[in-house]
């Protein structure tokens, strides 16, 4: 699974769009959302083990994620996965905000890690995975009447 490094305070269930630089410009939150709504959705992030290829975690806490070649790769300190769900509320909901989201993207999985004791250098360290779920295309040359499968593709 690729990973991007986060250059800013990006949160599990961020959503927004991409700038001309194409840095990920957030214009909202699922989880925030959910609290506007009278019914109350099972949407609950689902919390992973991090490890290196192999299952091997090193000393300390530490993971190293590697950039496609076993010899560059980046050490992550005590590193928790968190993703959103897979589940029909989930897909509800993001069904629920097609019209207002279409062509917007989903932070989907981020990997936050503390800060190293041991090692300088800046603090925490978020990596997220970014996915526009299905139900939220559109395609361009199409009028605005076009019906779209309710189903989310999580790639």
């Amino acid at each position: 699974m690729k990973f991007l490094r986060s250059p800013s305070d990006i949160k599990l269930g961020d959503y927004g769009h991409f700038t001309d630089d194409e840095d990920f410009y957030c214009e909202g939150n699922l989880f925030a959302e959910l609290e506007s709504l009278s019914s109350k959705p099972n949407i609950t992030s689902t919390q992973h083990k991090i490890s290196e290829m192999g299952k091997h975690q090193r000393e300390g806490g530490v993971v190293r994620a590697y950039n496609y070649c076993p010899v560059i790769f980046t050490e992550l300190y005590k590193p928790l996965g968190l993703s959103l769900p897979s589940n029909d509320d989930l897909k509800s909901l993001l069904a629920s905000f097609s019209t207002r989201l279409t062509n917007r993207y989903l932070i989907t999985r981020v990997i936050q890690c503390t800060h190293n004791p041991r090692r300088p250098g800046p603090g925490t360290t978020r990596l997220y995975n970014i996915a526009k779920p299905f139900v939220w295309h559109r395609n361009e040359g199409a009028g605005p009447g076009v019906s779209r499968a309710a189903r989310w593709n999580a790639g």
